[in-house]
């Protein structure tokens, strides 16, 4: 240990770094950070590859920048962790190499933002960062035992921050150009993604179906929110807090087509206690009506089981329905839900019916929510069914981990009335009077 380490003094690599983090897992240091140490380095080994896959040349040079960054930082921290867990250190000399680490971090992190300044994936990145950083070396430690040393926690932010940011940064560009491709070849293409083939190890796509994408289509947008920018359960309940906000706060009713155990449903539930969701999946199977082999990965059954009892938690305000999307949609009323989330079968006519029977269920007097999952080459129904249903230049929105969604409101023509509302609480009850 002593060597690998030591070296990080005058000059570190990804090698170097790796092997002093590896001799530093076998030391006596705290669980803590072991389990923090071990994280950083196995997000510097995805790191470093991830650059790779960029399309732009500028966001290449920009990710690598970002790696560089994080592996100074990483580097300054594991030299102090070392230094200060040998025998007989003395506690101000720690202080003292302390003090330094937060300076050469410091000095590491203005040094990039100088050099890279036009660098729009570099500069976008450490301005998202900053307040986070801040926030994380202000934090307390958890206790003076297993107290993780301020550089470390800088080190392990900044790691899996521009790790994340340059990812997505690198999803939206390759997104966009695939999307782009499609479009002008009027129907989804496989070019940015890769071959079709490469969605075949995910198990079931209709990859190789024709579909095609005719023109009007849609005014399709790349969203340039950060809360709108994650994993789809983050997203849809941002998407929701910004519907009740644009609608001066309320109840909203919230239909969620395509279940299975409920993990977005569990996310929402959590997140949204203005929320009343109506789930609902028929939970057929392996039939080649729904996307994925369930009995490969989890029996129907035992989906709707942890469903069921996630539903059964909330039950105040959740109710699950074990129907098809249509069966499901009979049981509510025209004009009566405030969002719904389609992510049920997947292929190009479900999703095409989806639209068909849900859209009419939309309240019309006030804005609401369309949105959905997996726009993406591996399902080209999805895309062609969205492309659709919004076609004449509507606008479509779409995100990271292959989200799309819009704002909708319908207006009277000339001053018309709009059609009475069904209100959501009679919706609500008129639906569970019929489980």
């Amino acid at each position: 240990m002593e060597e690998a380490c030591e070296s990080l003094q005058s000059m570190e690599t990804a090698g170097q770094v790796s092997a002093c983090g590896k001799d530093m897992l076998k030391a006596n240091i705290s669980q803590i950070q072991a389990k923090s140490l071990q994280d950083v380095l196995d997000v510097l080994q995805d790191f470093e590859g991830a650059c790779f896959q960029s399309l732009q040349e500028s966001t290449r040079i920009g990710c690598q920048v970002l790696y560089s960054l994080a592996l100074d930082w990483t580097s300054i921290a594991l030299y102090e962790m070392w230094t200060c867990s040998r025998p007989g250190i003395a506690p101000e000399l720690c202080a003292a190499i302390g003090v330094a680490s937060h300076h050469a971090q410091k000095t590491s992190w203005q040094s990039v933002k100088m050099q890279y300044s036009s660098n729009n994936a570099v500069m976008a990145t450490l301005q998202e960062l900053e307040e986070g950083l801040a926030a994380e070396l202000g934090r307390p430690p958890h206790s003076q035992k297993s107290r993780l040393p301020s550089s470390w926690r800088g080190a392990r932010f900044t790691t899996k921050q521009t790790y994340y940011w340059a990812t997505v940064i690198i999803w939206r560009e390759t997104q966009w150009q695939w999307l782009s491709d499609s479009v002008a070849a009027g129907r989804v293409v496989h070019t940015a993604w890769g071959e079709p083939d490469e969605w075949l190890r995910f198990g079931t796509t209709d990859c190789n179906t024709d579909a095609p994408l005719p023109l009007p289509g849609p005014q399709y947008a790349l969203t340039e929110e950060t809360r709108f920018t994650g994993l789809r359960f983050a997203v849809f309940v941002a998407l929701l807090q910004e519907l009740r906000k644009r609608r001066g706060g309320g109840t909203l009713l919230v239909v969620e087509v395509g279940v299975f155990v409920g993990h977005l449903s569990k996310f929402i539930l959590e997140h949204c206690d203005f929320v009343e969701l109506i789930g609902v999946d028929p939970y057929l199977g392996a039939d080649g009506t729904f996307p994925g082999n369930f009995a490969a990965d989890l029996p129907p059954e035992v989906a709707f089981h942890y469903a069921s009892r996630l539903y059964d938690s909330f039950k105040d305000r959740a109710m699950l329905l074990r129907a098809t999307s249509l069966e499901a949609a009979l049981s509510l009323p025209d004009k009566s839900i405030d969002a719904i989330f389609i992510d049920g079968c997947h292929y190009y006519d479900c999703v095409k019916a989806d639209f068909e029977v849900w859209m009419p269920k939309l309240r019309t007097a006030e804005e609401t929510l369309v949105a959905g999952h997996d726009f993406s080459p591996q399902w080209p129904g999805v895309v062609r069914a969205v492309h659709e249903q919004r076609r004449n230049q509507q606008i479509v929105t779409i995100s990271t981990d292959w989200m799309f969604w819009w704002f909708e409101k319908q207006h009277g023509q000339d001053g018309e009335k709009m059609p009475e509302q069904t209100d959501q609480h009679d919706a609500w009850d008129k639906t569970r009077s019929k489980v």
